[in-house]
């Protein structure tokens, strides 16, 4: 079985994935470093694409039909430390809502499986023309 498919069901469903979504792209925007990423982005409209993503193959849910994070993430120079940051405010926002210790041990491990994926050495691994955007790069987390 998927990881996101075990996830979908351990949870709840697209309901109960809903909220730890939400709460996650509230932390992200508010992270001083990562909240650089969603400057002028409609965390409305991401929160949704990482619904969709997670809930893709699950019974009675639509295939995923936009970039996977490969693609959609082809122009970001993402670095190891920002997943790791990343990933501690996601690890917070399925604790705050009170689930499991094994639902926040799947969604950590289908999170990490597509890091590799978006993970770069250097800003020239980026590829903007993939997606036919601008390279975007934060630059390091603030003092």
């Amino acid at each position: 079985m998927d990881y996101n498919v075990e996830l979908y069901l351990a949870i709840g469903g697209r309901e109960a994935l809903r909220p730890v979504i939400t709460r996650f792209y509230a932390h992200m925007a508010a992270d001083p470093w990562l909240g650089r990423w969603f400057e002028g982005i409609d965390l409305g409209d991401q929160a949704r694409r990482l619904e969709n993503f997670l809930c893709s193959g699950a019974p009675g849910e639509p295939h995923y039909v936009r970039n996977y994070p490969m693609i959609a993430h082809a122009h970001m120079y993402i670095t190891r430390p920002m997943i790791k940051t990343r990933m501690r405010l996601l690890r917070r926002a399925i604790e705050e809502l009170g689930h499991s210790p094994e639902v926040v041990r799947l969604w950590l491990k289908t999170d990490a499986l597509w890091h590799s994926a978006v993970v770069k050495d250097s800003p020239q691994d980026c590829r903007p023309e993939a997606v036919g955007k601008p390279l975007k790069v934060i630059g390091e987390p603030p003092a």
